[in-house]
């Protein structure tokens, strides 16, 4: 039975707290994941199913060895971020990644992170309304139009984002058990509709291409909500070994993907490896389950911002402020498909702050008295290559945008017959 503190915040068991970060993980897709409205246009590169594109397009070498470093970096700097929570200045029971922000580097920092960190979360679910609501315009054409969809199915997801944190574990842990039979159904699939003659296949070892790379950085991010999960747990100790779990996991499932639909379909592998399935059937119940993946994780950007309404000076009530936030991640969801270009660009760069540059900042600057010269040097490095990473990006990130936007520049001049 989950522990609740005499404030009334529900305390969360270690497992509890583990299927709610592995579905973080599994769905990672914050706001720098699509250019908004153009998602069958752009997607490159992005997510599990895209993995064996990844692959071709970095070498099967070279793309298992970035995929398995952006793992460890961001299982490190999810460690790096918890740590941090101690070393502050303040005497505040619950310590929000603002407060972070601000015993770092005063009162710029916070200002900073909740800009950014607001920016990301709320983003983060809008984009999930799109998504969910995309799907089922494909599911269903004909029926509403996708702003219709969209107000649906947040009405529809409202009562989640009232839920405690115990409640959301189970949905979490039900998403996760989707996400991992999904999985398995994709590659054992993959394998019984593969070609026969695999001997035309060419496969290589290495390749660079920066857009490839940059897609990848956030393949692994949770970072907007891990504080709060990290504090609501009964065992707080146990977070870094749950960490370790999470991310290995995440890794393992993508390796499964990327290497079965690689090795089997090689230069011929499309960008969405279900595009390869022959199988209507079975790319029908792929993509409800990713939809509903999604549907199961869209209160989670939420609850950081929901808690930080609820929390002094502000003192919202639940229902408002939790009503209020869905009210607003619908009006962004029908406003950011006509801004693709600077949500990309923008959701690359918060996403990419939260996830790489904030918690090594963080940690070597509350850190820096009690840092050896070389670790303050291998931070520094560290620091660096997240900053380069970040440029990547937001370098895919704009470029997919821009290519979108000259696609659909393309269409609307074109000839009608």
């Amino acid at each position: 039975m989950a522990h609740v503190e005499p404030g009334g915040d529900e305390k969360i068991t270690t497992r509890q707290a583990l299927w709610i970060c592995l579905s973080l993980v599994l769905g990672a897709a914050a706001a720098q994941h699509a250019c908004m409205g153009r998602a069958n246009k752009t997607r490159k590169g992005l997510g599990t199913l895209s993995v064996p594109y990844t692959l071709l397009r970095l070498g099967w070498l070279a793309g298992l060895l970035i995929l398995a470093s952006l793992a460890w970096l961001s299982s490190h700097t999810s460690k790096l971020l918890c740590r941090c929570v101690g070393m502050g200045h303040h005497h505040k029971t619950t310590v929000t990644y603002s407060d972070l922000g601000e015993d770092a580097f005063g009162t710029w920092g916070r200002r900073a992170v909740d800009v950014i960190l607001y920016v990301d979360l709320v983003a983060s679910s809008a984009l999930f309304l799109v998504f969910i609501a995309t799907n089922l315009d494909g599911l269903f054409p004909y029926t509403l139009p996708v702003s219709s969809w969209i107000c649906l199915v947040a009405f529809a997801l409202w009562p989640t984002v009232l839920m405690r944190m115990g409640g959301l574990a189970w949905l979490s842990a039900f998403g996760s058990y989707v996400m991992v039979a999904m999985v398995l159904a994709i590659v054992m699939t993959l394998f019984s509709s593969a070609p026969e003659d695999l001997h035309a296949n060419r496969y290589e070892i290495a390749r660079f291409d920066s857009t490839a790379i940059g897609n990848q950085v956030f393949a692994f991010a949770m970072h907007g909500t891990l504080l709060t999960v990290f504090q609501d747990m009964q065992r707080p100790q146990d977070a870094e070994r749950m960490f370790d779990r999470v991310y290995l996991t995440g890794f393992l499932l993508k390796f499964i993907v990327g290497t079965s639909g690689y090795f089997l379909f090689a230069q011929n592998v499309s960008d969405q490896v279900t595009l390869d399935l022959p199988n209507q059937t079975m790319r029908l119940v792929i993509t409800i389950a990713v939809t509903l993946k999604k549907f199961l994780t869209y209160a989670l950007p939420l609850e950081p911002v929901a808690r930080s309404l609820e929390a002094p000076p502000l003192r919202a009530s639940r229902l408002l402020s939790r009503t209020s936030l869905v009210a607003l991640t619908v009006a962004v969801a029908l406003w950011l498909p006509k801004f693709g270009l600077l949500q990309s660009l923008i959701g690359s760069l918060c996403a990419g702050c939260l996830v790489l540059v904030f918690p090594v900042a963080f940690y070597l600057k509350l850190n820096w008295a009690r840092t050896s010269a070389a670790s303050k040097a291998g931070y520094a490095a560290l620091l660096g290559l997240s900053v380069v990473l970040v440029g990547l990006a937001a370098g895919a990130s704009l470029q997919e945008a821009m290519a979108a936007a000259a696609s659909d520049a393309a269409d609307e001049f074109k000839p009608h017959g």
